[in-house]
C-alpha cells in the first residue's frame, strides 16, 4: 500500500434495487505525518514558499520534498524559507532521508539528538540560524554523511570527537559559532575531508599533528580561535592543500621549513599572531613570490 488518494464506487443489489455511494480512500505514509509536525512546529503558515504542504497532494509536490522510488522522502530543501522554532526530534524517524538542508531560515532551540538516527543521511545543513547548545555527538553516527554544515549558529561546547567517526565526509563547516575546548586529533582519521573550517570560534590548545594526515584537504580554515603553541610540521605532508588561515590566533614560533613542501597551496594568511613569522631566507621568499596570496610577518 503506497501513499496516495483513490475514488472508490461502492454498488450494492438484490437483484431488483441498487444503491451506489462514492467516496475518497486516502492512505498517508508516517513519513506524511513527520512533514505535517515539521509544519506545524517550524511556523508554516509564515513560509516563504509553502506550496501544497498539509494537502493531499502527492509529497513530491510539496515545496522542498523529494521522494524515492518507494515513495519515501529523501530530501528535504527549505533553505532561506523563513522557518522558525525548534527542530522537532521527529525529524529522525525519516529513514530514507538523504539530504536535509534547512540553513538561513531563524531557527531556534537545540540540535535534536534523533538527528544522529537518519542513517541515510547524506548532507546535513543547518546553518545561518539561531540554533544553541552543544553539537550531538549522535551525528558521529552517522555512516553515509558527506557534508555537515552548521556554521552561523550560537553552538557552545566542545567539538564531540564522535565527528572524527564520520568515515565518508568530505566537507565540515563549524566556524562562527561560540565552540571552545581543544580541536579533537580524530578529525585527522577522516580521509575523504577536503573543507574543514573552525574559523571565529573559541577554540584552544595547539593544532593537533594529526591533521597532516588529511591527504584530500582542500581548504582549512582556523583563524579567529585562540590556539596556541607552534605549527606542527606536519601539515606540510598536506599536498592537496590549497587555502590556509592561521591569521587571529596566539600561535608561536617560525613556520616549518616543511611548508615548502605544500607544492598545490595557492593562499596562507598568518598575521595577527603573538609570535608567528615566516622564516626570512630566499627559499621562503621564492615559495612566497609563488602564492598567489600571502599575508602574515616575516621574522627578524
Amino acid at each position: 500500500m503506497a501513499s496516495g488518494s483513490a475514488d472508490i464506487t461502492v454498488t450494492a443489489s438484490d437483484g431488483s434495487l441498487s444503491a451506489s455511494q462514492d467516496f475518497t480512500a486516502s492512505v498517508f505514509t508516517a513519513d506524511r505525518r513527520v512533514l505535517e509536525i515539521l509544519y506545524d512546529e517550524l511556523g508554516g503558515d509564515g513560509w516563504t514558499d509553502k506550496t501544497n504542504w498539509k494537502t493531499v497532494k502527492p509529497l513530491d509536490e510539496w515545496h522542498g520534498v523529494s521522494i524515492n522510488a518507494d515513495g519515501r522522502v529523501d530530501t528535504l530543501y527549505l533553505y532561506r524559507n523563513s522557518l522558525t522554532g525548534e527542530i522537532p526530534p521527529e525529524l529522525g524517524t525519516l529513514p530514507d532521508l538523504e539530504l536535509l538542508l534547512l540553513g538561513d531560515n531563524s531557527l531556534t532551540g537545540e540540535i535534536p539528538p534523533e538527528l544522529g538516527d537518519l542513517s541515510s543521511l547524506e548532507w546535513l545543513f543547518l546553518s545561518g540560524n539561531f540554533l544553541t547548545g552543544e553539537i550531538p555527538p549522535e551525528l558521529g553516527s552517522l555512516p553515509d554523511l558527506e557534508g555537515l554544515s552548521l556554521y552561523a549558529n550560537s553552538l557552545t561546547g566542545e567539538i564531540p570527537p564522535e565527528l572524527g567517526d564520520l568515515s565518508n565526509l568530505e566537507w565540515l563547516f563549524l566556524g562562527s559559532n561560540s565552540l571552545t575546548g581543544e580541536i579533537p586529533p580524530g578529525l585527522g582519521s577522516l580521509p575523504d575531508l577536503e573543507v574543514l573550517y573552525l574559523y571565529y570560534n573559541s577554540l584552544t590548545g595547539e593544532i593537533p599533528p594529526e591533521l597532516g594526515d588529511l591527504s584530500k584537504l582542500v581548504r582549512l580554515d582556523l583563524r579567529g580561535n585562540s590556539l596556541t603553541g607552534e605549527i606542527p610540521p606536519e601539515l606540510g605532508s598536506l599536498s592537496s592543500l590549497e587555502s590556509l588561515a592561521l591569521d587571529v590566533n596566539s600561535l608561536t614560533g617560525e613556520i616549518p621549513v616543511d611548508f615548502l613542501d605544500l607544492s598545490s597551496l595557492e593562499w596562507f594568511f598568518w598575521d595577527d599572531n603573538e609570535g608567528l613569522c615566516a622564516p626570512d631566507t630566499t627559499e621562503f621568499d621564492n615559495w612566497l613570490d609563488g602564492l598567489v596570496g600571502w599575508s602574515g610577518p616575516r621574522c627578524d
